[in-house]
This record gives structure tokens, C-alpha cells and sequence, in this order.
């Protein structure tokens, strides 16, 4: 099954960036793996890896929300995406790229 989908929506670092800065700023999944996550991520993500993505762990998600999906490179994303789409999540956008090509503010801080 190929991660492409006509059903969500890419961006790039620049683009995360200003959304991120804006008055209405998405929801950011981080799909990577815990350990990938503490070396470095962006402060509002939230860590859901893409191995733990299921009907249940995302019930609680607005379906009407933006949702930014990311992971190191950009591919694991995209599937993520295509699944958020299949259960009805209306936008849904990969970050290209990842994180090895976002450029804005990151920490290693676990938020806790």
C-alpha cells in the first residue's frame, strides 16, 4: 500500500513554522519512536508512534482539527496521515522532509 494519498496535504518547515506561530496553531503528531522523540522535537508535538496509531489511541482527537503529522524523514508520516484520513479526520497534513528538515524551534525537554 503506498503512503500517497490525494487526501492529505503536505508542508515544509517554513510553512509548520508560521502555523505554529499563528493565532490558531494545529494539533502536532509526532509519529516517531520515544527514543527519536527525547533527542529532539518540536515543543508542541505530541508523541503518538506510528506503531501505537489505532482506532482507540486516537478517539479523543478532534476529527475537525488541523493535524500536522511528522516523523524523521517524512514517510512513516505519510502513512499515518493516509490512516488519520481513512477514519475521517477532515485535515490532515504531512510535514515533508520531517524533522531532519525542520529548521524551527526543537527541544529535548520531555514536557513532563
Amino acid at each position: 500500500m503506498s503512503p500517497q494519498s490525494p487526501n492529505f496535504a503536505h508542508i515544509d518547515s517554513d510553512g509548520l513554522i508560521s502555523l505554529l506561530k499563528s493565532d490558531d496553531p494545529p494539533l502536532v503528531l509526532d509519529v516517531r519512536e520515544p527514543h527519536e522523540y527525547r533527542l529532539r522535537h518540536i515543543p508542541q508535538a505530541v508523541l503518538m508512534p506510528l506503531n501505537s496509531l489505532t482506532v482507540e489511541t486516537v478517539r479523543g482527537l478532534d476529527h475537525a482539527a488541523k493535524l500536522i503529522v511528522l516523523c524523521e524523514h517524512g514517510i512513516r508520516s505519510q502513512y499515518a496521515a493516509a490512516f488519520l484520513c481513512s477514519l475521517g479526520f477532515e485535515e490532515v497534513v504531512n510535514l515533508s522532509g520531517g524533522m531532519a528538515d525542520f529548521t524551527g524551534e526543537t527541544t529535548n525537554k520531555s514536557g513532563d
